[in-house]
C-alpha cells in the first residue's frame, strides 16, 4: 500500500497563493512572475529544485520568515540555558467576549494587543509578572464562520500565591484562558511554534472570504510576536560591538547600490543567477545557485512579408544572428540553453521586450558570450506603445483638473506610452470638461411650472423636516430625562458609598488606636519581663555567693563536732 506524501509548508503556501490569485487579491501574493529554481553543485551537480514564483512577505507564508524564526528560537534557547526555569510557565489567552467576524479582523487584532498591554501592566504591578515572549495566532472556526484570535506566552511569576492571583485576573480579563501549571519543556520548539501565526494546512481549507481578510493584514502589519524585558535585554547584550566606520562604509555601499541600480525591464532572455550558498535539503547541506527563470518567449504571429513588416512592424521585433568571422562559424563552442543556435542568419523571435527603444530606431547589441552580433529591428508594440483615444482623453481630463494645459508631452509623461503624433491627433477631438457640462438655457414656458413644483417640494420637505426634528427633540428630551434619573441614582449611590467610606475610615482609625494601645501594653509587659529577668539573675548570683561561703565554713564545723564527741567518749562514767 502506497503511503501518502505529506505536503510541506512550502506546498501549502503556494496553494494559498494560487487561491489568492484566483480571488484577484490585491496586492498579488507573488513579487515576480518569473519562477525561481536552485541548481545544485558538488555531488548532486545537474539536479534542479523548482521553487515556483517568489512569494510576497506575509505571515501567511512562513517560508519568508523562517530564518528570522530560527534566529529568535536559537536566542531564546540560549537565554533559557542561562536562566532558572523553575518559575517559567506557558499560558494561552483568547480574544475577550466573542469571536471575530470576517470584516473585523484588523480592528480586533489592534484591540487584542491593547488589551494585552493593559492586563500585563496590571500583572506586573500586582503579581510580579515578567513576560519573556508572546505570539498571536489566528485560526478559522468553520462551525461558526468566525476567526479565533488567541495568544501563547511564556512568563515568570515567583510563588504559587501570586500565580493564582494572576490566573484569576486573566480569567476575568479574557473570554478564555488556559493556565496549566506545566513547565516549559523545549524553549527552541516553543519559539518556532510562536512564529506560526497561521497554520497553512488549515488555511488551504478556509473560505475565500476568510483567506482574503487574512491577506488584507499585509496593508496594516500588526505585531504578532513580541519579547519581554529580560529576554530583550539579554539579546541586546549578546549583540557584537559594531565598528562605526565599518557601519558607515556599509551604509554608503548600500546607498550607492540603490542609486545606481538598473530600473529598466532588463534583457530577460536568459536565466539570471541571484545567489550561491549552501542549501539544506532534508538532513543534507548541498551547495547550489539560486536562479530566476527567463521570461517565456512570446508566440510568433506568423510569417509576414517584408513590405508589410516595414509598414506595421511586429510587437517585439525580429532578432537575427550573423557570425562575424569564419572562426566563430567553424568553432565548436558549447552553447547555453538560452542562446540562439549557430547558423547563418537564423531568424528567431526574441524572448525579451524592446519597449525601451523608440519607433524605427536601429540598435546593435552583442551577446555576453560573444557568439555573434545581434541586429535588432525594434518596432512599435500595439499593446506596449499604442495609446487609444479614450486613454488620451482621460489623461487630458486629469491634467486639466490639476490646472495644467494638456499637451502631447504631459499626456505621454502621465500615461507612459504612445507617440506624440498619435496623442496630438487624439487631443484635437478632446473637449474640456467644463465645456462638456454646459447645458442649453431653459425655455421660458417651463420656468413657472418648475417654480411651482419646487415650491411644493420645498413645503413638503420642510414639513417632513419639522416632523422629524420634533421627533428627534422628543427622543432627546426622553434621553435627557433618563440620563438625569440615572445621574440622580448614581449620585445617591455615591453618597451612600461616601457614608460607608467614612464609616470604614472611622472604624479603621479606631482599630489603629486599639492596635497602638495594645502595642504599648505589650511594650510595658516586655519591660516588666526584662526587669524580672534582671532581678532573677541578681538573686541567683547572691544564692551562689552564699553557697560558696557555706562550702568554705562547713569543714571546720564538722571537725569541731567530731572532737567534742571524742572527748565525751574518753571521760569515765560517773
Amino acid at each position: 500500500m502506497a503511503t501518502r506524501r505529506r505536503r510541506s509548508e512550502y506546498d501549502h503556501a503556494h496553494r494559498v497563493a494560487r487561491r489568492l490569485v484566483h480571488a484577484n487579491a490585491e496586492p498579488s501574493p507573488y513579487t515576480d512572475d518569473r519562477p525561481l529554481y536552485v541548481a545544485l553543485h558538488g555531488e548532486r551537480d545537474g539536479e534542479r529544485l523548482d521553487l515556483g514564483m517568489p512569494l510576497r512577505a506575509h505571515r501567511m507564508f512562513p517560508t519568508k520568515s523562517r530564518s528570522r524564526a530560527h534566529r529568535l528560537a536559537t536566542a531564546f534557547a540560549n537565554f533559557a540555558a542561562t536562566a532558572d526555569q523553575s518559575d517559567w510557565r506557558v499560558w494561552t489567552i483568547h480574544y475577550p467576549s466573542r469571536k471575530t467576524e470576517i470584516g473585523g479582523l484588523v480592528g480586533d487584532l489592534k484591540r487584542f494587543n491593547r488589551r494585552i498591554n493593559t492586563v500585563f501592566g496590571q500583572l506586573r504591578k500586582h503579581c510580579k509578572f515578567e513576560l519573556l515572549i508572546i505570539g498571536i495566532h489566528i485560526d478559522w472556526d468553520r462551525s461558526m464562520g468566525h476567526f479565533d484570535i488567541h495568544a501563547h506566552f511564556v512568563y515568570i511569576i515567583p510563588g504559587d500565591k501570586l500565580r493564582e492571583e494572576a490566573r484569576s485576573r486573566l480569567m476575568t480579563a479574557f473570554s478564555r484562558a488556559h493556565t496549566p501549571d506545566d513547565k516549559l519543556r523545549t524553549p527552541h520548539g516553543f519559539a518556532i511554534y510562536v512564529f506560526r501565526t497561521f497554520k497553512l494546512s488549515r488555511v488551504v481549507r478556509w473560505r475565500s472570504e476568510a483567506v482574503l481578510a487574512a491577506w488584507d493584514l499585509i496593508n496594516h502589519r500588526p505585531r504578532y510576536v513580541r519579547t519581554g524585558r529580560a529576554f530583550a535585554e539579554w539579546r541586546r547584550k549578546q549583540r557584537p560591538v559594531v565598528d562605526v566606520q565599518q557601519q558607515q562604509a556599509a551604509r554608503k555601499t548600500r546607498e550607492n547600490r540603490k542609486a545606481t541600480r538598473y530600473q529598466g525591464t532588463g534583457w530577460d532572455h536568459r536565466d539570471r543567477p541571484l545567489v550561491r550558498k549552501t542549501w539544506k535539503i532534508g538532513e543534507e547541506n548541498v551547495p547550489g545557485t539560486l536562479f530566476r527563470s527567463a521570461r517565456p518567449p512570446l508566440k510568433a504571429a506568423g510569417p509576414a512579408s517584408p513590405t508589410a513588416a516595414n509598414r506595421n512592424p511586429p510587437a517585439f521585433g525580429d532578432t537575427t544572428q550573423s557570425l562575424t568571422n569564419d572562426r566563430h562559424a567553424a568553432g565548436t563552442r558549447k552553447m547555453s540553453t538560452s542562446s540562439i543556435a549557430e547558423s547563418e542568419r537564423t531568424r528567431v523571435t526574441a524572448p525579451f521586450e524592446l519597449a525601451g527603444f523608440q519607433r524605427s530606431v536601429g540598435a546593435e547589441v552583442y551577446r555576453c558570450n560573444h557568439d555573434g552580433r545581434l541586429q535588432v529591428t525594434p518596432a512599435r508594440s500595439d499593446h506596449m506603445n499604442y495609446i487609444t483615444k479614450i486613454e488620451v482623453h482621460d489623461a487630458a481630463d486629469r491634467i486639466d483638473s490639476d490646472g495644467q494645459r494638456p499637451s502631447a508631452k504631459t499626456v505621454r509623461a502621465l500615461v507612459g506610452r504612445g507617440s506624440f503624433t498619435t496623442i496630438d491627433s487624439h487631443l484635437q477631438s478632446w473637449v474640456p470638461r467644463d465645456q462638456r457640462l454646459e447645458l442649453p438655457p431653459v425655455p421660458e414656458g417651463l420656468t413657472t411650472t418648475v417654480s411651482s413644483v419646487i415650491t411644493d417640494l420645498w413645503h413638503i420637505s420642510r414639513a417632513a423636516v419639522h416632523a422629524e426634528t420634533a421627533a428627534q427633540i422628543e427622543r432627546a428630551n426622553a434621553n435627557v430625562a433618563e440620563a438625569r434619573a440615572a445621574a440622580q441614582h448614581a449620585g445617591e449611590k455615591a453618597d451612600r458609598l461616601a457614608d460607608e467610606l467614612r464609616a470604614e475610615r472611622q472604624r479603621s482609625a479606631d482599630l489603629e488606636k486599639m492596635i497602638a494601645k495594645r502595642d504599648q501594653q505589650i511594650e510595658e509587659y516586655v519591660d516588666c519581663v526584662r526587669q524580672w529577668q534582671v532581678e532573677d539573675a541578681r538573686k541567683t548570683g547572691e544564692i551562689e555567693s552564699l553557697q560558696r561561703l557555706v562550702a568554705q565554713f562547713a569543714p571546720a564545723a564538722t571537725d569541731k563536732r567530731k572532737g567534742a564527741k571524742k572527748d565525751a567518749a574518753e571521760q569515765p562514767a560517773a
